[in-house]
Order: C-alpha cells, then sequence, then structure tokens
C-alpha cells in the first residue's frame, strides 16, 4: 500500500501554512490590533505579552538598533547604498 503511495508522487508542491498563523491573520483581528493602539496616546501597541495570543503574530518583530542580525549562524547587516544613475551613463537613445 505504502508503495503505491509512493509511486502516485505528492499531492502537493508545497506544505499546507501552519494553521495557527493563518487563522490569526483575519480582518477582526487586525481591528483589534488598531483599537488596541489607538488607546495608547502615542499610537505605540502594547506590551507583547500583554496582547491575547490571537493578536501576538500580527505584530512584527522590531528591526535591529545597529543593522544587525544573526539567522541560521550567519551574521547579516542591512546596507543602504544608493548608486546615482545618470542619463548620460544609462545609455538611453530618444
Amino acid at each position: 500500500m505504502e508503495e503505491e503511495e509512493q509511486a502516485q508522487g505528492p499531492k502537493s508542491f508545497f506544505p499546507q501554512p501552519p494553521l495557527h498563523f493563518f487563522q490569526h491573520h483575519t480582518d477582526e483581528n487586525a481591528a483589534r490590533l488598531k483599537e488596541l493602539q489607538a488607546q495608547d496616546p502615542n499610537g505605540a501597541p502594547p506590551h507583547l505579552l500583554e496582547l491575547p495570543e490571537e493578536l501576538r503574530y500580527l505584530v512584527p518583530p522590531r528591526e535591529p538598533e545597529d543593522g544587525k542580525w544573526k539567522g541560521f549562524g550567519v551574521l547579516n547587516e542591512v546596507y543602504f547604498h544608493y548608486h546615482p544613475i545618470y542619463i548620460s551613463n544609462a545609455n538611453l537613445s530618444p
């Protein structure tokens, strides 16, 4: 029986999304979070652990203050290098 299932191949190319994340991202929860933010005079979100569990996933993490973060054992850095493009260097013909 298992050999027949393996011969058919995967049922889906992508795994199903985690249901607990999927169920928390609703319009109702987003409206509740905005109401809680409106209660603060500065508009700051309340402390993450003070929020109900279904609203905690809607608050994005803070950006690193020094512009560096570590993910999968690799130190990453945010680079903001903008190189201006000049029309004379672009080789554009009218």
